[in-house]
């Protein structure tokens, strides 16, 4: 059934269009489904998401049970809050949707011309409908798409616009361990290791970004025998990066990796390069910000503190743990206390704390505390015990 299916569903070529606009519905739909004071705009939106596909190519192999219940759902919500099994409902078409756009894709992908002129747009509905979540990933290998995406960038004749976003698509579905494990099947390694080194920054910059999902160290695939050229190339890339979304790739990826290769992080200036990197116009992020306190987190647990305080981290930390975003208040969180434990370590030394004093720590320190709703917290502690060695050190009246 699913083999007819596939071979009878409409062309990729003829879904192009209608697809983009389908897929950026399914977005706010997504977006809509769990704010319950939006149900309205979450009936609207649904609405329009089934005419355009009852007046897509699409429209004979819809599943016509689930878009009656949907429709009865939505003309029985008479804009009033939508029960959650309802909202599930919803939800359930949707994904339906999208795994029939997973098999268009993947069957346009196993028979197109490296050279085809759409093939760079089909990557990028391939990079939205992976972002959807994992179940549409590993649905996406089954069907093939990481083979065809392997074998286009091996590809002589793939465009160098298509490339990178082939790597981009690899590493989205190698979000799930299934497709980490798939990848490496596919002598992906070495594959890899080739993209990295390129001389192309916007393959290697993709590269960098599958480099960190292989690389996860809740889940890590890979073992690399010698590190120092691949940590020479992130720190290449990082110094190249002219945007928050480039810096972070080659950030995370670098991140993952120095717990094992501080020595290599010390003899290349990697805490300057580093904040180099995020001082520079449009690439400070919070997302940024949470690799370089993972990286220099390590690097003070490792004993590397006096190097952190030649190449400058002070005062990025400093600024580190009073990090606020409105919309990442979690990133924020792990930031701040990531950063007060990097600070306590330095502050365990005499130098250290010295060059905490002469950036000004006290005053950041103690306007915190003042701030802070919960006295108990562990990042309150942190900074009392910081403030608290400060006050030992020098004077009070001296550091006020």
């Amino acid at each position: 059934m699913r083999g007819n299916q596939r071979i009878n569903l409409p062309s990729y070529a003829r879904m192009a269009s209608t697809m983009d606009h389908i897929l950026r519905v399914a977005s706010s739909i997504f977006a809509l489904i769990n704010r319950p004071s939006q149900s309205s705009l979450l009936s609207s939106k649904t609405t329009l998401f089934i005419q355009m596909l009852q007046s897509s190519p699409l429209s004979s192999f819809l599943p016509k049970q689930e878009i009656k219940i949907v429709k009865d759902v939505i003309s029985n919500s008479d804009g009033s809050t939508i029960a959650y099994n309802r909202i599930l409902m919803i939800r359930k078409l949707v994904d339906n949707i999208l795994h029939l756009f997973v098999k268009i894709m993947s069957s346009y992908l196993s028979e197109v011309s490296p050279k085809d002129r759409l093939l760079s747009v089909a990557l990028e509905h391939l990079v939205h409908i992976s972002l959807f979540g994992d179940e549409l990933c590993i649905h996406s290998i089954h069907n093939g798409a990481m083979d065809e995406c392997v074998k286009l960038s091996l590809h002589p004749s793939t465009s160098h616009q298509s490339r990178p976003l082939l790597i981009r698509v690899i590493a989205l579905l190698c979000a799930t361990s299934k497709g980490c494990v798939h990848f490496l099947s596919l002598n992906g390694l070495p594959f890899l290791l080739s993209s990295l080194s390129s001389s192309s920054f916007s393959l290697s910059i993709e590269s960098a970004g599958l480099l960190t999902q292989l690389t996860n160290p809740s889940s890590c695939h890979i073992q690399i025998d010698n590190m120092e050229p691949i940590v020479n190339r992130l720190l290449g890339l990082i110094d190249e990066c002219q945007s928050s979304e480039h810096l972070l790739l080659a950030s995370s990826a670098l991140a993952n990796i120095s717990h094992l290769h501080c020595p290599i992080l010390y003899e290349r200036n990697a805490v300057r390069r580093l904040i180099g990197g995020l001082r520079r116009k449009d690439c400070q992020s919070i997302f940024v910000q949470e690799q370089m306190v993972t990286i220099f987190s390590r690097l003070s647990a490792r004993k590397y503190e006096n190097f952190l305080i030649a190449q400058g981290a002070v005062p990025l930390l400093l600024e580190m743990i009073t990090a606020t975003d409105s919309h990442n208040g979690e990133y924020c969180r792990r930031i701040r206390i990531q950063a007060a434990v990097c600070i306590g370590t330095l502050a365990a030394s005499g130098v250290g704390l010295k060059a905490l004093y002469s950036h000004n720590a006290y005053a950041i320190i103690n306007n915190l505390l003042q701030l802070e709703s919960s006295p108990s917290s562990s990042l309150n502690m942190i900074c009392s015990n910081i403030k608290t060695k400060l006050e030992h050190k020098y004077q009070s009246e001296s550091v006020v």
